[in-house]
């Protein structure tokens, strides 16, 4: 009823909740956010932590089911398995509100995004919705069909706008001109899609990403989600 119902929209864990649920200090966590709102330097020994933190904190994402798999049994597969599961529900749920049709489309769409990450674009292409990466991670250009961006466009516009409402994406749009207010030069032809949470993405990933991702091996698509990571934060 009207005045007695009060919507709420529900984030992943940012970084310093995961930190909370990880065991971190608070003295160090507010020794160092001070340091990054004075912009000096992080002593040494709190950097380190700091840097294996947000690498896990990449891996496993701020979903609390999965990072209470992570806590409990310190193992980013348990994480993963968790996630997985997450991703299959979300899936069904896609289902439970669209048609069959759409349901393939949406799929397709969410499908993409890692793959749509991984190139050189600077902006999502509706032609390359069905391409994909194979099992070692490297791009391949099928079994995407060969078609117009404006038909593309048409074909999966509505299915990309349930990604984007549902919460599952953060959209960026382009900007023809860096001025304020920037609602008045958006171009919303040009837009990145990214996943909201970066565990989730990291989930999509096969075992060879995932792993250079801890070692900081920016050989293997490191660019594409640590930009995710930035845009989640």
């Amino acid at each position: 009823p009207v005045g007695y119902e009060e919507h709420l929209t529900m984030y992943g864990l940012d970084f310093e909740e995961f930190l909370w649920a990880t065991g971190s200090r608070e003295s160090m966590i507010s020794e160092v956010r001070d340091a990054v709102r004075t912009a000096t330097p992080i002593s040494g020994s709190y950097y380190d932590v700091m840097d294996s933190r947000f690498r896990d904190f990449m891996l496993v994402g701020g979903m609390p089911a999965a990072v209470q798999a992570f806590v409990d049994s310190g193992s980013y597969k348990e994480a993963r398995l968790v996630m997985d599961g997450i991703v299959a529900t979300l899936k069904d749920d896609i289902g439970k509100y669209s048609s069959k049709t759409n349901r393939i489309k949406i799929e397709a769409c969410f499908d993409s995004i890692p793959y749509q990450l991984s190139k050189s674009n600077k902006k999502f292409m509706y032609t390359d919705i069905g391409k994909g990466l194979d099992g070692d991670d490297d791009i391949v250009n099928g079994p995407g069909r060969s078609r117009g961006s404006r038909m593309a466009s048409r074909e999966y516009g509505d299915s990309l706008m349930w990604i984007e409402r549902s919460g599952i994406g953060n959209y960026c749009y382009a900007l023809n001109l860096p001025d304020f207010p920037p609602e008045e030069f958006v171009d919303l032809r040009r837009f990145k899609i990214y996943m909201s949470d970066t565990g989730m993405l990291m989930s999509r990933y096969a075992h060879r990403t995932r792993a250079a991702i801890l070692d900081w091996d920016y050989s293997v698509r490191a660019g594409a989600i640590v930009e995710n990571e930035v845009a989640e934060c």
